[in-house]
């Protein structure tokens, strides 16, 4: 049933849209919390691709070890495009902001709304990739 042009479903989205943001601008566990963990978490996966760019390929396994150079080099092309574009969000939730729910609020309530989905994104695409690594890093092992 409508009201002023507004259906339940649409009031239910507002609804959903208002609790993400008040979390994201809490202090503790909100915005700021996430943002910080998720480019921490990021930045260690970064690291482990570029380790496993630098493995040394024997003759028995040139192959395996030249595809996972590949396709870590291609996941950490990007992981670098995400990093890159949260980087906006440093001054605003990074382990220096300014503290206060109010400081940066853009900021808080635009990663609360679309940083989830960029997050979402990457995962689906950068999932095979690091699916296709463990599997031929298992190959290379046996």
């Amino acid at each position: 049933m409508a009201a002023f042009g507004w259906s339940a479903g649409d009031i239910i989205a507002a609804i959903r849209v208002v609790a993400r943001v008040s979390s994201a601008l809490k202090d503790a566990g909100g915005a700021s919390t996430q943002y910080q963990h998720t480019i921490q978490e990021l930045e260690s996966l970064e690291l482990v691709l570029q380790e496993l760019q630098h493995l040394k390929p024997e003759n028995a396994h040139f192959t395996q070890v030249k595809a996972i150079c590949g396709q870590s080099l291609a996941s950490q092309r990007a992981l670098r495009n995400l990093l890159d574009d949260f980087h906006k969000f440093e001054k605003s939730m990074g382990v220096g902001a300014p503290k206060g729910w109010h400081r940066g609020a853009h900021r808080k309530a635009q990663w609360a709304l679309f940083a989830s989905n960029e997050l979402s994104k990457f995962q689906s695409s950068i999932g095979m990739q690091l699916h296709t690594i463990q599997f031929l890093l298992n190959c290379h092992q046996m």
